[in-house]
């Protein structure tokens, strides 16, 4: 069976697929020689590109949250939003694959940590330029914008706008809110696999999409109903 994972829609995720195409080419890539780095941290531009990457692999909502900088308003409602799903994402993986171990071709959490050296390597090769406290960053073999970090208090952290599709104030709080539907309803299914609910991993996959598919549109229906109430 192939392995599900459950995740944000495309519209969603399109700002981590920014970061992620910044370095696309890190695990095809024959050039990356997978490196023992020494523990990153966020007193270099390289270093909290690293911890983000392995933050993300891990699955830790936390340290995702506060690699992330909030310069706009609305900005950090959509930070902890994104970690909170981070969390949540984990959490039903974990449980789907406790549940229904025979039915993973292989653990993607374990692929993904074990992707991590390569990454490494990749970041170690990108142009970095500092100025500062402004860094950017770019892949040194592809033809990609370069992204850029700032320095807050001594530490580097990645700005909201490298990973979102900007928006107003407004626009950033809904983005927010909708990704916290989805929290609710994974949070909640995770239960449910552990309880015994479901018969398969398909069948736990498919009723958490309907699910959530509920919820956004019940909250639309309910949104739009107060704003025409006279």
């Amino acid at each position: 069976m192939r392995n599900r994972r459950l995740s944000l829609p495309l519209s969603q995720r399109v700002g981590f697929l920014l970061l992620y195409c910044f370095f696309a080419i890190l695990v095809r890539s024959t050039a990356a020689q997978a490196t023992n780095p020494s523990t990153p941290d966020s007193t270099t531009p390289r270093g909290v590109l690293k911890l983000f990457f392995s933050a993300d692999a891990r699955g830790d909502g936390d340290a995702i949250e506060a690699l992330l900088l909030a310069e706009h308003p609305g900005e950090q409602d959509l930070i902890v939003a994104i970690g909170d799903q981070k969390d949540a994402d984990r959490d039903l993986t974990g449980a789907l694959i406790a549940r229904f171990p025979d039915q993973w071709k292989s653990d993607p959490r374990q692929q993904a940590v074990a992707d991590l050296p390569q990454i490494f390597a990749r970041i170690d090769q990108a142009k970095q330029q500092i100025d500062g406290d402004t860094a950017t960053l770019q892949a040194s073999d592809a033809d990609s914008t370069p992204f850029t970090l700032r320095r807050v208090d001594g530490h580097w952290r990645i700005p909201l706008a490298v990973l979102s599709n900007g928006g107003n104030a407004a626009e950033l709080q809904n983005r927010a809110h909708q990704i916290e539907i989805q929290v609710n309803v994974m949070r909640q299914a995770a239960v449910d696999v552990k309880s015994g609910k479901y018969a398969t991993q398909a069948d736990a996959v498919e009723d958490v999409k309907r699910r959530i598919y509920t919820a956004a549109l019940a909250d639309h229906i309910a949104a739009t109903q107060a704003a025409t109430q006279p």
